[in-house]
């Protein structure tokens, strides 16, 4: 059951439920809630980084359980959050690490086959292993290619701000390392042709070092190729 309006949340008590992808925040058991949550309730964390950018408001978005003497809810009935069978969200308790697990709210479902799955994939890594290349070779030119000119960086400078940000600091290095693992690639249910991606960033320079987590939101452009349009820190 979602959101008694559909889906596509923009603002706060719009009954909808949003469309994206989610982290769940912390895990609240049965014995601390009411009767109407079920066996118990997973918040997620909308609005996201992404939702915000958008403009979109609102709070307290869950996925729970329902009424005991309920095997469901009507399609329809929600606020806003996800409510599901109570043996189905009891089956999934194992499986969610809060600050961890992802949740992906969707209108729609694409099936691929591995093979197409994997062509994509594999399709797709190249691109990001080009732009860490760039990087690493100090190649400004070349490692803003990737970037879309309607990219926006997480302090909100512009592409040509970013631009000249980085050729500045990329030019004052003797040399560049940057090294990506634990990536993860998911097709962003909130948009034409987009890309949520997530990797474990290990950075070195003659005079810096720093590991981080980032998230980056890359979009097909008209020419067919994938440009970032969003980077953050998480």
């Amino acid at each position: 059951s979602i959101g008694k309006n559909g889906s596509g949340k923009q603002v706060q008590d719009d009954g909808r439920t949003p469309r994206g992808i989610y982290t769940v925040t912390r895990s609240i058991s049965d014995d601390e809630l009411p009767e109407l949550y079920g066996s118990g309730a997973f918040p997620v964390d909308y609005p996201n980084a992404w939702d915000q950018a958008h403009g979109r408001t609102g709070y307290g978005i869950w996925v729970h359980g329902v009424p005991r003497n309920n095997f469901s809810r009507p399609p329809r009935s929600s606020q806003g959050c996800v409510a599901v069978g109570n043996d189905d969200l009891d089956s999934l308790k194992p499986f969610i690490q809060p600050g961890n697990t992802r949740v992906i709210f969707s209108d729609q479902l694409n099936w691929l086959n591995a093979a197409e799955l994997n062509s994509q994939a594999q399709t797709f890594k190249t691109r990001i292993e080009a732009w860490r290349a760039a990087w690493s070779a100090r190649d400004s030119e070349k490692y803003l290619s990737y970037y879309a000119d309607s990219f926006r960086s997480s302090d909100d400078m512009n592409r040509q701000q970013f631009g000249e940000y980085k050729t500045r600091i990329n030019a004052s290095k003797k040399f560049i390392d940057v090294q990506l693992s634990e990536l993860s690639l998911f097709n962003y249910p909130d948009g034409k042709d987009l890309r949520m991606v997530e990797f474990l960033q290990d950075y070195s320079s003659d005079n810096y070092q720093s590991s981080e987590r980032k998230r980056q939101f890359w979009q097909q452009g008209d020419d067919g190729q994938w440009y970032i349009i969003s980077e953050t820190a998480l």
